[in-house]
Protein backbone atom coordinates (compact mmCIF):
# COMPACT_ATOMS: atom_id res chain seq x y z
CA UNK A 1 0.00 0.00 0.00
CA UNK A 2 1.02 3.56 -0.34
CA UNK A 3 0.62 6.11 1.73
CA UNK A 4 0.51 10.00 0.99
CA UNK A 5 0.39 12.37 4.09
CA UNK A 6 2.49 15.24 3.15
CA UNK A 7 1.63 18.98 2.92
CA UNK A 8 2.61 18.47 -0.34
CA UNK A 9 -0.51 16.32 -0.99
CA UNK A 10 -2.79 18.93 0.14
CA UNK A 11 -0.94 21.61 -1.64
CA UNK A 12 -1.72 19.75 -4.97
CA UNK A 13 -5.37 19.15 -4.41
CA UNK A 14 -5.58 22.92 -3.19
CA UNK A 15 -3.79 23.91 -6.53
CA UNK A 16 -5.99 21.37 -8.62
CA UNK A 17 -9.12 23.41 -7.04
CA UNK A 18 -7.56 26.48 -7.76
CA UNK A 19 -7.16 25.87 -11.15
CA UNK A 20 -10.81 23.97 -11.84
CA UNK A 21 -12.40 27.65 -10.52
CA UNK A 22 -10.16 29.35 -12.80
CA UNK A 23 -11.41 26.85 -15.40
CA UNK A 24 -8.21 25.83 -16.52
CA UNK A 25 -7.35 22.59 -18.06
CA UNK A 26 -4.74 20.11 -16.43
CA UNK A 27 -3.26 16.60 -16.06
CA UNK A 28 -1.73 14.85 -13.27
CA UNK A 29 1.03 12.78 -13.67
CA UNK A 30 1.44 10.12 -10.91
CA UNK A 31 4.50 7.63 -10.34
CA UNK A 32 2.79 4.25 -10.07
CA UNK A 33 6.22 1.93 -9.80
CA UNK A 34 10.28 2.29 -9.71
CA UNK A 35 12.91 0.23 -9.56
CA UNK A 36 16.44 0.66 -9.13
CA UNK A 37 18.00 4.69 -8.78
CA UNK A 38 14.41 6.19 -9.07
CA UNK A 39 15.01 10.02 -7.81
CA UNK A 40 11.08 10.12 -6.33
CA UNK A 41 9.05 7.18 -4.68
CA UNK A 42 6.25 5.81 -5.85
CA UNK A 43 3.07 7.83 -5.30
CA UNK A 44 5.14 11.11 -6.15
CA UNK A 45 2.70 13.03 -8.05
CA UNK A 46 2.61 16.29 -10.83
CA UNK A 47 0.03 18.64 -11.83
CA UNK A 48 0.44 20.11 -15.60
CA UNK A 49 -1.54 23.12 -16.70
CA UNK A 50 -2.37 23.77 -20.47
CA UNK A 51 -0.47 26.60 -20.07
CA UNK A 52 2.99 24.15 -19.21
CA UNK A 53 2.81 25.25 -15.55
CA UNK A 54 3.54 22.28 -12.93
CA UNK A 55 2.68 21.52 -9.55
CA UNK A 56 4.33 18.98 -7.71
CA UNK A 57 7.30 16.37 -9.06
CA UNK A 58 8.12 12.69 -10.32
CA UNK A 59 11.36 13.10 -11.00
CA UNK A 60 13.31 15.94 -9.25
CA UNK A 61 13.87 17.36 -12.83
CA UNK A 62 15.06 14.35 -14.39
CA UNK A 63 11.98 13.50 -16.82
CA UNK A 64 9.52 16.43 -16.22
CA UNK A 65 10.01 17.20 -19.70
CA UNK A 66 8.39 14.04 -21.49
CA UNK A 67 5.50 13.80 -18.79
CA UNK A 68 4.96 17.65 -19.50
CA UNK A 69 4.67 17.09 -23.30
CA UNK A 70 2.30 13.98 -22.84
CA UNK A 71 0.36 15.78 -20.26
CA UNK A 72 -0.14 18.62 -22.73
CA UNK A 73 -1.48 15.62 -25.37
CA UNK A 74 -3.65 14.47 -22.85
CA UNK A 75 -5.58 17.82 -21.52
CA UNK A 76 -5.94 18.34 -25.56
CA UNK A 77 -8.02 15.47 -25.78
CA UNK A 78 -5.21 12.42 -26.17
CA UNK A 79 -5.73 9.17 -23.92
CA UNK A 80 -4.64 8.54 -20.45
CA UNK A 81 -1.08 6.72 -20.93
CA UNK A 82 1.47 4.86 -18.68
CA UNK A 83 5.73 6.65 -19.31
CA UNK A 84 8.15 4.12 -18.99
CA UNK A 85 11.79 4.97 -18.63
CA UNK A 86 14.55 2.73 -18.26
CA UNK A 87 17.78 1.92 -18.89
CA UNK A 88 16.82 -0.19 -21.74
CA UNK A 89 15.13 3.21 -23.35
CA UNK A 90 17.19 5.70 -25.71
CA UNK A 91 15.10 8.56 -22.99
CA UNK A 92 17.01 6.90 -20.73
CA UNK A 93 19.93 9.04 -21.25
CA UNK A 94 17.83 12.01 -22.15
CA UNK A 95 16.27 11.55 -18.48
CA UNK A 96 18.87 10.69 -15.86
CA UNK A 97 18.45 7.52 -15.54
CA UNK A 98 21.91 6.50 -16.93
CA UNK A 99 23.26 4.62 -13.44
CA UNK A 100 20.16 1.82 -13.66
CA UNK A 101 16.54 2.70 -12.77
CA UNK A 102 13.27 2.45 -13.88
CA UNK A 103 10.16 4.80 -13.83
CA UNK A 104 6.42 4.39 -14.73
CA UNK A 105 4.45 7.22 -14.86
CA UNK A 106 0.55 7.20 -15.13
CA UNK A 107 -0.59 10.42 -16.80
CA UNK A 108 -4.44 11.68 -17.17
CA UNK A 109 -6.45 14.17 -17.49
CA UNK A 110 -7.47 15.64 -13.73
CA UNK A 111 -11.79 15.46 -15.01
CA UNK A 112 -11.15 11.96 -13.58
CA UNK A 113 -11.72 13.69 -9.95
CA UNK A 114 -13.35 16.22 -10.44
CA UNK A 115 -16.85 14.80 -8.70
CA UNK A 116 -14.64 13.52 -5.65
CA UNK A 117 -11.91 17.06 -5.53
CA UNK A 118 -14.21 18.87 -3.14
CA UNK A 119 -14.42 15.51 -0.71
CA UNK A 120 -10.86 15.01 -0.84
CA UNK A 121 -9.53 18.47 0.18
CA UNK A 122 -12.62 18.12 3.09
CA UNK A 123 -11.54 14.91 4.23
CA UNK A 124 -7.58 16.23 4.74
CA UNK A 125 -8.64 19.37 6.35
CA UNK A 126 -10.84 17.04 8.85
CA UNK A 127 -8.32 14.74 9.29
CA UNK A 128 -10.25 11.70 7.86
CA UNK A 129 -8.26 8.70 5.63
CA UNK A 130 -9.11 8.15 2.32
CA UNK A 131 -8.11 5.56 -0.81
CA UNK A 132 -8.23 5.84 -4.52
CA UNK A 133 -8.01 3.19 -6.98
CA UNK A 134 -6.96 4.19 -10.38
CA UNK A 135 -8.12 1.29 -13.18
CA UNK A 136 -4.84 1.90 -15.47
CA UNK A 137 -6.68 -0.06 -17.70
CA UNK A 138 -10.03 1.51 -18.52
CA UNK A 139 -8.97 5.27 -17.17
CA UNK A 140 -11.68 5.34 -14.24
CA UNK A 141 -10.73 6.37 -10.68
CA UNK A 142 -12.70 4.88 -7.44
CA UNK A 143 -12.39 7.22 -4.05
CA UNK A 144 -13.23 5.35 -0.97
CA UNK A 145 -13.79 8.28 1.76
CA UNK A 146 -13.61 5.33 4.72
CA UNK A 147 -17.42 5.69 5.13
CA UNK A 148 -19.57 3.10 7.29
CA UNK A 149 -21.52 0.72 5.35
CA UNK A 150 -24.36 1.98 6.86
CA UNK A 151 -24.07 5.50 5.09
CA UNK A 152 -22.20 4.91 2.00
CA UNK A 153 -23.87 5.23 -0.96
CA UNK A 154 -20.62 3.94 -2.72
CA UNK A 155 -22.21 0.63 -3.74
CA UNK A 156 -19.69 0.94 -7.10
CA UNK A 157 -16.68 2.13 -5.17
CA UNK A 158 -17.04 -0.50 -3.02
CA UNK A 159 -17.16 -3.17 -5.44
CA UNK A 160 -14.12 -2.36 -7.63
CA UNK A 161 -12.06 -1.74 -4.31
CA UNK A 162 -12.95 -5.73 -2.80
CA UNK A 163 -10.68 -6.32 -6.10
CA UNK A 164 -7.44 -4.74 -4.60
CA UNK A 165 -6.70 -7.49 -2.06
CA UNK A 166 -3.20 -8.34 -3.82
CA UNK A 167 -2.25 -5.11 -3.71
CA UNK A 168 1.11 -4.52 -1.49
CA UNK A 169 3.09 -1.74 -3.01
CA UNK A 170 0.90 0.52 -5.05
CA UNK A 171 0.39 -1.69 -7.69
CA UNK A 172 -1.38 -4.44 -8.82
CA UNK A 173 0.47 -7.94 -9.45
CA UNK A 174 -1.13 -7.68 -12.81
CA UNK A 175 -0.65 -4.23 -13.31
CA UNK A 176 -3.73 -3.42 -14.07
CA UNK A 177 -4.88 -1.05 -10.64
CA UNK A 178 -2.95 1.62 -8.87
CA UNK A 179 -3.91 1.95 -5.36
CA UNK A 180 -3.09 5.18 -2.81
CA UNK A 181 -4.17 5.83 0.46
CA UNK A 182 -4.22 9.42 2.04
CA UNK A 183 -3.52 9.30 5.74
CA UNK A 184 -3.35 12.66 8.45
CA UNK A 185 -0.10 14.11 8.67
CA UNK A 186 1.00 13.43 12.01
CA UNK A 187 1.20 16.06 14.44
CA UNK A 188 2.60 17.83 17.32
CA UNK A 189 0.13 19.88 19.78
CA UNK A 190 2.13 22.16 22.05
CA UNK A 191 0.71 23.07 24.91
CA UNK A 192 2.18 26.86 25.85
CA UNK A 193 3.73 29.60 23.48
CA UNK A 194 6.94 29.91 25.64
CA UNK A 195 10.84 30.27 24.77
CA UNK A 196 11.37 26.43 24.34
CA UNK A 197 8.20 26.36 21.87
CA UNK A 198 9.35 28.68 19.64
CA UNK A 199 12.59 26.40 18.22
CA UNK A 200 10.64 23.37 18.76
CA UNK A 201 7.87 24.69 16.50
CA UNK A 202 10.24 24.69 13.23
CA UNK A 203 12.08 21.69 14.50
CA UNK A 204 8.60 19.86 14.37
CA UNK A 205 8.04 21.45 11.10
CA UNK A 206 10.98 20.55 9.38
CA UNK A 207 10.55 17.13 10.83
CA UNK A 208 7.46 16.86 8.30
CA UNK A 209 4.47 16.99 11.48
CA UNK A 210 2.01 19.20 11.41
CA UNK A 211 2.04 22.02 14.44
CA UNK A 212 -0.35 23.46 17.08
CA UNK A 213 0.02 25.46 19.57
CA UNK A 214 -2.56 26.11 22.42
CA UNK A 215 -2.18 29.51 24.42
CA UNK A 216 -5.08 31.34 25.50
CA UNK A 217 -2.90 34.34 26.36
CA UNK A 218 -2.22 36.28 23.44
CA UNK A 219 0.38 38.52 24.51
CA UNK A 220 2.52 34.32 24.16
CA UNK A 221 0.68 33.34 21.27
CA UNK A 222 1.17 35.81 18.60
CA UNK A 223 2.02 35.22 15.08
CA UNK A 224 5.49 37.35 15.90
CA UNK A 225 6.72 34.96 17.72
CA UNK A 226 5.09 32.17 16.08
CA UNK A 227 5.01 32.38 12.32
CA UNK A 228 4.88 28.70 11.76
CA UNK A 229 2.31 26.42 12.89
CA UNK A 230 -0.98 26.83 13.90
CA UNK A 231 -1.80 29.30 16.92
CA UNK A 232 -4.84 27.97 18.87
CA UNK A 233 -5.90 31.36 21.61
CA UNK A 234 -8.16 29.13 23.67
CA UNK A 235 -7.98 26.67 26.71
CA UNK A 236 -6.64 23.03 26.28
CA UNK A 237 -9.89 21.36 27.41
CA UNK A 238 -12.00 24.05 25.29
CA UNK A 239 -10.45 22.96 22.26
CA UNK A 240 -10.41 19.34 22.40
CA UNK A 241 -13.84 19.27 23.55
CA UNK A 242 -14.59 20.15 19.80
CA UNK A 243 -11.13 18.59 18.25
CA UNK A 244 -10.70 15.06 19.86
CA UNK A 245 -7.25 13.89 19.92
CA UNK A 246 -6.08 11.14 17.18
CA UNK A 247 -3.79 8.35 17.26
CA UNK A 248 -1.47 10.06 15.07
CA UNK A 249 -1.17 13.05 17.20
CA UNK A 250 1.38 13.78 19.96
CA UNK A 251 0.88 16.27 23.08
CA UNK A 252 3.86 18.36 24.72
CA UNK A 253 3.10 20.35 27.53
CA UNK A 254 5.59 23.50 28.13
CA UNK A 255 4.11 25.62 30.41
CA UNK A 256 4.63 24.03 34.34
CA UNK A 257 1.42 25.51 34.84
CA UNK A 258 -1.26 23.00 36.14
CA UNK A 259 -4.01 25.25 35.37
CA UNK A 260 -2.72 24.78 31.59
CA UNK A 261 -1.05 21.54 31.67
CA UNK A 262 -3.15 19.66 33.63
CA UNK A 263 -6.71 20.20 31.31
CA UNK A 264 -4.60 19.01 28.13
CA UNK A 265 -3.59 16.12 29.91
CA UNK A 266 -7.13 15.06 31.25
CA UNK A 267 -7.94 15.14 27.34
CA UNK A 268 -4.95 13.54 26.54
CA UNK A 269 -4.67 10.72 28.56
CA UNK A 270 -8.27 9.64 27.49
CA UNK A 271 -7.51 9.54 24.11
CA UNK A 272 -4.97 7.29 21.67
CA UNK A 273 -2.15 9.86 21.30
CA UNK A 274 0.61 7.97 19.97
CA UNK A 275 3.07 10.48 22.19
CA UNK A 276 2.32 12.38 25.60
CA UNK A 277 5.36 14.40 27.38
CA UNK A 278 5.80 16.87 30.06
CA UNK A 279 8.25 19.56 30.49
CA UNK A 280 9.77 20.04 33.73
CA UNK A 281 11.82 18.43 36.71
CA UNK A 282 11.41 14.76 38.74
CA UNK A 283 10.10 16.91 41.36
CA UNK A 284 7.69 19.14 39.03
CA UNK A 285 6.60 15.68 37.34
CA UNK A 286 5.83 13.65 40.31
CA UNK A 287 3.83 16.45 42.00
CA UNK A 288 1.86 16.16 38.52
CA UNK A 289 1.60 12.17 38.32
CA UNK A 290 -0.22 12.69 42.20
CA UNK A 291 -2.34 15.58 40.55
CA UNK A 292 -3.62 13.01 37.90
CA UNK A 293 -3.97 10.22 40.28
CA UNK A 294 -6.26 12.29 42.61
CA UNK A 295 -8.24 13.02 39.94
CA UNK A 296 -8.68 9.45 39.00
CA UNK A 297 -6.28 8.21 36.80
CA UNK A 298 -4.67 4.97 37.19
CA UNK A 299 -0.64 4.18 37.61
CA UNK A 300 -1.26 2.63 33.69
CA UNK A 301 -2.83 5.78 32.34
CA UNK A 302 0.35 7.94 34.09
CA UNK A 303 3.05 5.84 32.88
CA UNK A 304 2.29 6.81 29.01
CA UNK A 305 3.76 10.79 30.19
CA UNK A 306 7.04 10.96 28.73
CA UNK A 307 8.26 13.23 31.85
CA UNK A 308 10.83 14.80 32.21
CA UNK A 309 9.95 15.01 28.17
CA UNK A 310 13.19 14.48 26.05
CA UNK A 311 16.02 12.06 25.37
CA UNK A 312 18.63 12.32 27.81
CA UNK A 313 21.82 14.41 25.49
CA UNK A 314 22.37 16.59 28.66
CA UNK A 315 20.64 19.40 27.16
CA UNK A 316 20.12 22.82 28.06
CA UNK A 317 19.52 25.40 25.94
CA UNK A 318 16.10 25.71 24.39
CA UNK A 319 17.19 24.40 21.12
CA UNK A 320 19.11 21.37 22.81
CA UNK A 321 15.95 20.64 24.91
CA UNK A 322 14.12 20.84 21.65
CA UNK A 323 15.97 18.31 19.58
CA UNK A 324 15.68 15.91 22.78
CA UNK A 325 12.00 16.29 22.70
CA UNK A 326 11.69 16.41 19.00
CA UNK A 327 14.20 12.77 18.89
CA UNK A 328 11.94 11.28 21.28
CA UNK A 329 8.83 11.88 19.24
CA UNK A 330 10.89 10.47 16.34
CA UNK A 331 12.14 7.39 18.32
CA UNK A 332 8.29 6.81 19.55
CA UNK A 333 6.66 7.74 16.03
CA UNK A 334 8.69 4.97 13.75
CA UNK A 335 8.32 2.53 16.04
CA UNK A 336 4.36 2.46 15.75
CA UNK A 337 2.89 1.09 12.51
CA UNK A 338 -0.59 3.53 12.11
CA UNK A 339 -2.90 2.02 10.30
Amino acid sequence: MVYLETSEDFGLLEKAKTWTKKKIRFAIATVIKTWGSSPRPVGSKMLVSENSEIFGSVSGGCIEGSVIEKSLEIINGGNSTILKFGVSNEKAWEVGLTCGGEVSVYIEHFNNYSDSLNEMIRSINNRKPFSVAMDLENHKNYVNFHTSNDHDPEIEVKKQFSKLKNIHTGISLDEKWFKYSYYPNSKIIIIGAVHIAQTLVPLSNSCGFSVEIIDPRKVFASKDRFPLGKLIEKWPDEYFSKNPIDKKTAIVTLTHDPKLDDPALFQALKSDAFFIGCLGSKKTHASRIKRLIDAGFSKKDTERINGPIGLNISAKSPAEISVSIMAQIIQTHNNITFT
